[in-house]
């Protein structure tokens, strides 16, 4: 090997570690644990917007199967309620 493909080759390896330093660096931010919690909390967030549009869609769709279960839900707490303080 002449001096001129030893310097070339060096050249390779050093654009090799600088990214591989690139590679390091994204990955220590990716998976840093404020970085994933960010990713939890925005899909998270995300995930209960769709399901609140959703639901809110079914409650338009169908009022009256939506208010029957609000007060099965109501008569449910209510219960738990009257339960709970006669056991006390």
């Amino acid at each position: 090997m002449n001096s001129g493909q030893i310097e070339s080759l060096e050249r390779e390896i050093e654009a090799t570690r600088h990214a591989l330093d690139r590679i390091l660096s994204a990955l220590q931010l990716r998976l840093s644990p404020r970085q994933r919690a960010k990713v939890a909390w925005r899909v998270a967030r995300e995930g209960s917007t769709e399901s609140l549009t959703a639901a809110g869609r079914w409650i338009r769709q169908r009022p009256m199967t939506a208010a029957a279960i609000a007060l099965g839900i109501g008569a449910g707490i209510c219960a738990g309620m009257i339960w709970y303080r006669r056991r006390s």
